[in-house]
């Protein structure tokens, strides 16, 4: 496993977990609730900064048929292409 990616995943069961107590204690001050959803939009902010640095770019792989006029014989061709 990736260092950042254990790093980022111990960073978000912090903040989750600390959103939950926040949520739960919001009865005795109601700010709670605002520090409990900044922690939560910090949480799955860090998520989709893992998703994107810990992607890995998609291949396709297509194959062409071509038929050659000066020797009439079918070739097939392979083309690569990535995209991330």
């Amino acid at each position: 496993m990736d260092s950042r990616l254990l790093l980022g995943t111990i960073i978000v069961i912090i903040l989750f977990f600390f959103g939950i107590v926040f949520v739960l204690a919001s009865a005795h001050a109601p700010i709670r609730v605002a520090v409990a959803a900044i922690l939560f939009i910090t949480g799955f902010g860090v998520i989709a900064t893992l998703h994107i640095v810990t992607r890995k770019p998609s291949e396709i792989i297509q194959k062409v048929a071509c038929i050659h006029a000066s020797s009439r014989i079918l070739r097939s061709t392979q083309f690569q292409m990535w995209i991330e």
